[in-house]
């Protein structure tokens, strides 16, 4: 597990050092979009994929790997085989990262029988790195977190992606977060 975890999170932080090379220096109307007006993807998106994918390869040459820009549709797996699945976003948070906001990492985990069994990610921009493994816990920074002691809902935090990509999903999500809004002590996105 340690060489699993290792890796994943070899393979973020060199995904990340992408990031940080092109930080502030691309912009959204340099962009192609991938499948929607809103989903890009950009140069920094396949260099740093290229960056994560060569860390896996050299480790886990035999390893399966799904990679985010992998330029196929349908969710095609490179390698053959049942054995371990390697699963990389590259760049999570494009727009974030097309316009200067902070809030982008990459990500990278393995599944192994269909079950993810430890991940990594790093955000470029706060220093933080996160990775997790079945067993072993998750960490931040090296020290191990857990879930909010708190039981009551009306003094948690929540987080949520907002569904701005599906329109149709839009009223069913507003519903929701009507609902939800007045009973907690804030949200966030």
């Amino acid at each position: 597990m340690r060489e699993l975890i290792g890796t994943a999170l070899a393979a973020a932080e060199a995904a990340a050092a992408v990031h940080g090379a092109w930080a502030g220096k691309v912009r959204s109307d340099e962009a192609a979009e991938k499948t929607a007006a809103s989903d890009f993807v950009t140069r920094v998106d396949l260099e740093a994929q290229e960056a994560a994918l060569t860390r896996i390869r050299a480790d886990f040459p035999h390893h399966r790997i799904l990679a985010e820009e992998g330029g196929d549709a349908d969710g095609h797996v490179e390698g053959n085989g049942d054995g371990p699945v390697w699963v990389v976003d590259p760049l999570d948070g494009t727009t974030n990262f097309l316009h200067g906001h902070p809030a982008y990492c990459a990500s990278v985990g393995v599944v192994v029988g269909g079950r993810p069994v430890a991940g990594a990610v790093v955000a470029p921009i706060t220093g933080e790195r996160w990775w997790a493994a079945r067993g072993e816990g998750a960490h931040r920074n090296g020290s191990r977190i857990r879930v909010s002691p708190t039981r009551d809902l009306r003094h948690g935090l929540v987080g949520t992606g907002f569904p701005f990509k599906l329109l149709e999903a839009l009223p069913t999500f507003q519903r929701q977060l009507a609902a939800v809004l007045p009973a907690t002590s804030g949200i966030r996105r």
